[in-house]
């Protein structure tokens, strides 16, 4: 190396101003100069105090729409738990009826091809309708309105 070129430890760092904020990378801006004075070339140091505001307010956006997105997740959740459990007391009624529906066709039948020469068996039809009752009892009072 020439002696003519200045070495690091030879150089003199006091009167070097950064365009930068330290340890960020971002750069200031320059105040407004028009013509020459002892503001022209100056850094605003409200930069720094404009950006950390700015990121604060980011941040607390960020935090609201992250506590917003939880809500609206929790409560898809829960409806989604409340319509399945509604699904299926619907799907049980469903197939309850159907067992009716099936067991007082056949009566019908019976009865209609008897004719009234023959005898009714309603009593067991009864029993039968008792016993489809007592094995899918209704364990909820909610009605069909309320579930729709």
């Amino acid at each position: 190396a020439s002696s003519s070129q200045p070495t690091f430890s030879s150089m003199d760092f006091s009167s070097f101003q950064s365009e930068e904020l330290p340890m960020s990378g971002i750069p200031l801006r320059k105040a407004a100069s028009v013509g020459s004075g002892p503001s022209r070339g100056r850094y605003v140091e409200h930069s720094a105090n404009y950006y950390q505001r700015m990121r604060q307010r980011n941040n607390e956006a960020s935090k609201r729409c992250r506590l917003k997105r939880r809500i609206k997740q929790e409560t898809l959740d829960k409806t989604c738990l409340l319509l399945e459990r509604h699904g299926a007391i619907l799907r049980q009624r469903v197939t309850r009826l159907e067992k009716l529906k099936n067991l007082l066709t056949e009566a019908y039948h019976e009865a209609a091809n008897k004719g009234e020469a023959g005898g009714c068996n309603c009593l067991a039809y009864c029993k039968k309708i008792w016993e489809i009752r007592d094995e899918m009892p209704e364990k909820n009072d909610i009605s069909n309105a309320q579930l729709v």
